[in-house]
């Protein structure tokens, strides 16, 4: 057998070119969301075929999996954030611890939501079933989100009424 297509793509994303990297990336993205709709649409294969492509496809997702986890700290934004992406449409919990701390450190406002929408895929894959630990995770940075964003938007209109009772101050001294 040759190389996956997964391979040659794990192999990309070892590139000096940061596009070639976010390409891989994106094509890894594309092969879990075509593998993921074979699975809904309950496409199966006889006999020995099935079993030697779901043992092929288990390796490549695992393989996929870790090399897009390594790209979220790659030094493009681009890729990063098809990372956290194609981590999403991977929907594996292993995934979750790294695309947390994407989510509360990653410099780009694009990457960190990204790594958040990914992390509500994974959620919605999970539903009740899957690991405590992981559903807490996801829950707790869900309910930081929403803090975070409540008080960005209380922060913003403080400076507006501010700016306000600043401007009415120049308008009487005036």
């Amino acid at each position: 057998p040759g190389v996956s297509i997964v391979q040659s793509l794990i192999g990309l994303t070892g590139s000096d070119d940061p596009d070639a990297r976010a390409l891989a990336v994106v094509a890894m993205g594309k092969l879990a969301l075509s593998q993921a709709r074979c699975r809904a649409d309950r496409v199966e294969l006889e006999g020995s075929d099935r079993m030697e492509l779901k043992l092929n496809s288990k390796l490549d997702v695992l393989a996929g999996r870790v090399a897009c986890e390594e790209r979220l700290q790659d030094g493009d934004r681009i890729v990063r954030q098809a990372a956290a992406s194609t981590l999403g449409v991977m929907s594996h919990p292993e995934s979750v611890a790294p695309l947390v701390r994407v989510w509360r450190n990653d410099p780009i406002k694009d990457v960190r939501e990204a790594a958040y929408e990914a992390l509500q895929q994974i959620a919605a894959v999970l539903g009740d079933d899957g690991d405590d630990d992981v559903k807490m995770q996801i829950e707790v940075t869900g309910v930081l989100m929403q803090e975070v964003e409540g008080l960005r938007t209380e922060a913003l209109a403080c400076s507006k009424a501010l700016a306000e009772i600043r401007n009415n101050r120049k308008r009487l001294t005036v």
